[in-house]
């Protein structure tokens, strides 16, 4: 379901240009636990407390601080995507927030230097990247983007 959900959705809405390639060169996996890939997406469906988006973002504040503390701090970024996200100045309602909505709590590593190759491939102008998913957001709709997550005949959580 973690897997249908970025190639159905990341990469099948263009919202993240650089997952398409990484999934394609297999640097990107689904996995449980840190590994010697470039991106690993983590996915918590059964870890309990955090199916609050804010007790979630607690978490994954500790995570960050955890890593930085071990000295990954400028070598391993942190994207967070939940059910309920919500940006910090945004409305709980704003469809802008389903750019990193999921079926469930994910926490996603990143080493910084293939982000940094990344943006460079975009001769550094990123913010065309979340101006275009928010656009799409919008384009598609509120309804649809729920089906598309979560899709009404799955009730499982894998």
């Amino acid at each position: 379901q973690t897997l249908a959900w970025v190639e159905n959705y990341v990469i099948g809405l263009n919202l993240c240009p650089f997952a398409r390639s990484a999934l394609s060169s297999g640097s990107l996996i689904v996995n449980v636990c840190p590994s010697e890939h470039g991106t690993v997406v983590v996915a918590a469906p059964f870890v309990e407390g955090i199916d609050d988006f804010y007790d979630y973002m607690d978490l994954a504040g500790e995570i960050n601080w955890e890593m930085n503390f071990a000295g990954h701090e400028g070598l391993i970024q942190l994207a967070t995507f939940h059910p309920n996200y919500q940006f910090a100045d945004s409305d709980p309602d704003d469809v802008s927030n389903w750019t990193n909505r999921s079926p469930f709590p994910l926490f996603h590593l990143l080493r910084e230097d293939e982000v940094e190759a990344a943006v460079e491939s975009y001769d550094g102008e990123t913010d065309q990247i979340w101006q275009t998913n928010q656009e799409t957001m919008r384009k598609i709709g509120k309804p649809a983007l729920s089906d598309i997550i979560f899709p009404p005949d799955e009730d499982r959580k894998d």
